[in-house]
């Protein structure tokens, strides 16, 4: 079967969506490329397709639990069984199946920390891998709003593979973060598919508010207007919940419930589903909730407080309006809410005074234990793992996670708190420009896209609040609430059943 057929076939699709095909042409013809969709413009067909028409595995690398599980679930759908995630969702039982039957997979989605385990490695390495997918590859570059250190090992891990064909993916690109791609996988000759990312079917505003209460109020009065799914966007998990029950209250007829990275996997993954099939009206989330998850009528996005930049905005918003009907993004700002933003943004790296007290221990000592250094500056995982991925960088630290002080020379700690210091310069700068796109005189929809574009698509529905558009313009298709009725025991098993039928691709189980 050729592209199209296979797409007819497997996912009953027509036709193509615009940059589809010439992306597919080009990895199979062992093509590398580095592709810009905007959300929800089907960027996974983009690399199915071809998994599903060429011998060999597809590795597809993505930071983002809830797209690989959506994604087998919405795959097996479809009646394509060779296909599967390992992450910490997984089981031990649920890996070794993985494990078990990796040769006969088409499509594997991994997380890049698994990547760097020896493990799995040696088992990739028996097999043939067709293509190497990057997902997020805005990741790889330090300048990217969602740096993560253990992209910045993919180069070797696909080195590692016999190079297989190269798809790197992301939403946002900016040109400091394609530079960085670029020179990470050097020695790759890759194509540029780059598309225009704005979404002419979001209209937005920016609502000012004097107080936490006034923003309530705004919610309360918006979804009694509008029983439309919707996301509501929170820095803070406390205020998360608190909205959340506030909500229940004032709006009883509304299905709401709280998101956020302090819930068990079990739990996080029942609320995506419940989302997703309609039984949750309202989900308010930090920013753990909807990446990846492809709800296609999501009418509403509200960001009771801000990202920290315009491309952590780009994404949120992207969430709403993926079907390409009228959806709307409402930005709720204090003057309080900067506050908050920079303080998350002092939390993101490292203090210079943990760094400062590594070094005193290092002159004092000839070893430290990274695990015990780690456990008594009380460092979160993001924290640790920047800390362990620096230090691998500069030969400081072995196998064992044993720091040594014989590459700890004086340059070396005014370098990296230098390093540090830029890395939170460059962050509120980033801010800063996400408060002027919302908060300027000048077109909101240009504002927060021309980083990523030169020309900005024509908004049919309405373009912004500056622009003159009011959420009394808003006309959305209503939520038809389901009336299908479970008990919660039957709930849980209809939502976790896909989960378990992803070691099914045989159509038979390991006893």
């Amino acid at each position: 079967m050729n592209a199209l057929e296979t797409l007819q076939h497997y996912f009953h699709y027509n036709e193509f969506q615009s940059g589809q095909a010439a992306v597919i042409d080009d990895l199979n013809k062992s093509q590398d490329v580095l592709l810009t969709l905007p959300t929800g413009a089907g960027k996974s067909i983009c690399y199915q397709v071809p998994a599903l028409m060429n011998n060999g595995l597809t590795l597809v690398v993505t930071p983002l639990l809830s797209l690989m599980e959506d994604q087998v679930r919405h795959l097996k759908a479809f009646g394509i069984k060779q296909v599967a995630a390992l992450n910490s969702f997984n089981t031990k039982k649920e890996r070794q199946h993985v494990l078990k039957h990796l040769s006969q997979l088409k499509i594997l989605y991994v997380s890049p920390e698994l990547l760097q385990q020896d493990w799995i490695l040696k088992r990739l390495k028996k097999l043939y891998i067709r293509f190497f997918v990057v997902d997020e590859a805005h990741c790889i570059s330090q300048w990217g709003h969602e740096f993560r250190p253990d992209y910045m090992k993919l180069a070797s891990v696909l080195h590692s593979l016999r190079h297989p064909t190269l798809l790197l993916v992301t939403a946002t690109l900016t040109e400091d973060v394609k530079r960085d791609i670029f020179e990470h996988f050097s020695e790759r000759n890759i194509l540029e598919h780059l598309h225009m990312i704005d979404r002419d079917n979001i209209s937005f505003i920016v609502e000012k508010c004097v107080s936490n209460m006034e923003k309530d109020r705004y919610i309360v009065d918006c979804l009694s207007a509008y029983h439309v799914p919707t996301i509501i966007y929170f820095s803070s998990k406390k205020e998360t919940e608190r909205v959340s029950h506030h909500l229940r209250t004032a709006l009883p007829d509304h299905r709401v419930a709280y998101y956020h990275g302090d819930l068990e996997n079990n739990e996080r993954m029942l609320i995506q589903q419940q989302f997703l099939s309609g039984e949750l009206d309202v989900i308010c989330a930090t920013s753990a909730f909807g990446m990846g998850v492809n709800k296609r009528d999501v009418r509403l996005v509200i960001h009771y407080h801000l990202p920290t930049q315009i491309e952590s905005f780009v994404q949120e918003v992207g969430r709403a309006g993926r079907d390409q009907l009228h959806s709307v993004s409402i930005s709720l700002v204090t003057e309080h809410d900067r506050l908050i933003t920079e303080r998350l943004i002092e939390g993101e790296m490292i203090e210079e005074a943990v760094l400062v007290q590594l070094f005193r221990l290092l002159d004092q000592y000839p070893e430290i234990d990274m695990d015990e250094f780690v456990d008594r500056h009380q460092l979160n995982e993001v924290h640790r793992r920047y800390l362990q991925n620096y230090l691998e960088n500069h030969d400081i630290i072995n196998d064992n996670k044993t720091i040594n002080h014989h590459n700890v020379t004086e340059f070396f700690k005014v370098e990296w708190i230098e390093t540090i210091t830029k890395r939170q310069q460059f962050k509120r700068k980033k801010l800063l420009e996400l408060l002027l796109a919302l908060n300027g005189d000048r077109c909101i929809r240009r504002s927060i896209y021309q980083p990523f574009q030169t020309k900005i698509k024509d908004a049919p529905f309405g373009c912004c609040s500056v622009c003159g558009f009011t959420l009394a313009q808003f006309n959305p298709i209503q939520l038809q609430t389901s009336t299908e009725k479970l008990s919660w025991e039957e709930k849980l098993l209809k939502r976790l059943r896909p989960h378990s039928e992803a070691l099914d691709w045989k159509g038979e189980r390991d006893d």
